[in-house]
């Protein structure tokens, strides 16, 4: 009974009311749930929590601990929260490519429920069920992208690059920003090479991917006018490789269009610029 929450006023997506009992939910920054399948009812819902978040980590973890003890395992220290206590990024060996389920129980816990709710590989499953910070940004990111997946990928790997040693929470961004740099990439409008520089640049000062990416010109160009000189001059420079593609050596075309890539710093729009080269080429044999 001393369990029991009940909150009035609440907001919810009406269709909930029919889904069939056992249904499963997450409720950002809250935990884990299941439909009840004896007291819930259309006009009077009731949800169990089954993963929790924030400060009920502190009571998983405390039991989780106690069970490990029982059976002679080793306690980890634990940092505030109850969650294992997140090592500096950069610190230590270089982890291994592929992380295992995590032995610790509490943090077994959150591994499955970002396998199962998420649909998360195995590695950043792992890294972000161990660290507090990193996990937090997450599910903070969870509200403004629906590629869970890539939001993991670019917590694990690039996040703690730009972190040198700090705690997470110290960024001056959050998982808003960070939803929009992967949207931004998604769409084209930059590349993966401009987005991690655009990353280094919020975490040095702040503010919001597009207008770091606005005030230093690192969106994509797909502009003609601005493309067709770089392709002539490099066309130009490589006499043989125009000549190779010319006489029926098509798959020289990546071999310029790298070239382009490389002039630009990645900046060049990879579909504009095959199609352009292809054009010229052509011209230029005529």
């Amino acid at each position: 009974p001393d369990s029991l929450t009940v909150l009035s006023d609440s907001r919810i997506e009406p269709n909930i009311a029919s889904d069939p009992p056992n249904t499963t939910y997450q409720f950002e920054r809250t935990g884990y749930f299941v439909h009840d399948s004896v007291d819930s009812s259309p006009d009077n819902l009731v949800f169990n929590r089954t993963v929790t978040l924030r400060d009920s980590w502190a009571k998983v973890r405390k039991a989780a601990e106690d069970e490990a003890a029982a059976h002679g395992a080793v306690k980890s220290r634990t940092a505030k929260g109850g969650m294992a206590e997140p090592q500096p990024a950069g610190s230590g060996p270089k982890p291994p490519v592929t992380r295992p389920r995590p032995e610790d129980p509490a943090a077994a816990l959150r591994y499955d429920g970002l396998r199962e709710a998420h649909r998360l590989a195995t590695n950043e499953a792992s890294v972000l069920a161990q660290d507090a910070g990193l996990f937090e940004l997450f599910h903070e990111g969870l509200e403004y992208t629906v590629d869970h997946s890539g939001l993991a990928k670019w917590i694990v790997n690039e996040v703690p690059r730009v972190l040198e040693g700090r705690p997470v929470d110290t960024l001056p961004f959050g998982g808003l920003e960070l939803a929009r740099l992967l949207e931004l990439v998604s769409k084209g409008e930059v590349s993966g090479r401009a987005a991690r520089d655009v990353l280094v640049v919020l975490a040095e000062e702040g503010g919001d991917p597009d207008t770091v990416i606005e005030a230093r010109g690192w969106g994509r160009v797909s502009d003609a006018s601005t493309l067709e000189p770089v392709i002539a001059r490099l066309i130009e420079a490589n006499p043989a490789q125009a000549q190779g593609y010319r006489d029926g050596k098509t798959g020289l075309i990546g071999f310029f269009v790298g070239q382009v890539m490389k002039e630009t710093d990645g900046a060049a729009d990879p579909e504009v610029t095959q199609s352009l080269l292809r054009a010229a080429l052509v011209g230029e044999g005529k």
